[in-house]
């Protein structure tokens, strides 16, 4: 019993750390961005602010066990992922927005319902 929850609260003292080190970055890239005014800061920024309050989702599953904090989890994943992947393209490329790519957005919503809720098995 003591050994778990040892084991527990290492865990969420590493991902408290994660989350900090992650919030830390994206702090960083807002600064970048004001300054530069980069598009890429802005996604990094959107992005690692994402990453960030992921974690924090993750954390409140594994402490409450909530299936809605999954959820959300699932759904900042799928963002973070997307933001972080338009930051590389317009970096790489300086890829004008276009209003039709919001629609990318609707996936991980998707994707995350089926997952958490209608998904018996992930086998």
């Amino acid at each position: 019993m003591m050994e778990s929850t040892i084991s527990s609260l290492s865990e969420l003292h590493a991902a408290l750390l994660q989350g900090l080190v992650t919030l830390g970055t994206g702090i960083v890239c807002w600064f970048l961005y004001a300054r530069y005014r980069g598009n890429y800061f802005l996604w990094w920024s959107i992005a690692w602010s994402l990453y960030g309050v992921r974690i924090g989702a993750i954390v409140a599953f594994l402490l409450g066990g909530n299936p809605a904090w999954l959820f959300v989890h699932q759904i900042l994943t799928g963002w973070t992922a997307l933001a972080l992947l338009w930051a590389a393209l317009t970096f790489t490329q300086g890829v004008p927005w276009r209003r039709t790519y919001v629609v990318a957005l609707a996936f991980p919503l998707a994707w995350s319902y089926v997952a958490i809720y209608e998904l018996q098995s992930f086998m």
